[in-house]
């Protein structure tokens, strides 16, 4: 299988090494098997794709009073961070805790989740993550 990438041609699988450098990271995402991240020279992340973007997990949900879920859920020690995003919250989960661990602090406040998805971090995001400024 031959892959064609700026009119450089790799073999796959042939022991070689094709170096990619793109701002089109849903593509580089779709293609390359290891990523290294830099920002003015200097290496932020380096490693397979699939690992780089396993670290967190992510999950999309609501209730009938998001607001209310939001505060309770800042100082659960459950979450990293909590987002606001069309009319649900996204959640980066704290190491260790699972959704059902959320569902169920939900209904222990009195919160009933009708909308729960697992969302896969994409190398956008993280690479945003990444490079902010402070």
């Amino acid at each position: 299988m031959a892959l064609e990438v700026g009119g450089v041609i790799g073999q796959v699988g042939a022991g070689k090494t094709l170096i990619l450098a793109s701002h089109i990271l849903s593509e580089v995402e779709k293609i390359c098997s290891h990523v290294a991240i830099l920002k003015k020279g200097e290496l932020l992340a380096y490693g397979p794709v699939r690992e780089l973007l396993a670290e967190d997990e992510i999950i999309e949900v609501a209730c009938d009073n998001n607001e209310q879920l939001r505060e309770k859920l800042a100082g659960s020690g459950l979450v990293k961070h909590v987002d606001k995003e069309n009319g649900f919250l996204v959640l980066t989960l704290d190491e260790g805790v699972d959704p059902g661990k959320i569902n169920s602090f939900a209904f222990s406040n009195r919160l009933v989740i009708h909308h729960m998805i697992s969302r896969k971090r994409s190398l956008e995001s993280h690479f945003l993550e990444l490079v902010k400024e402070p």
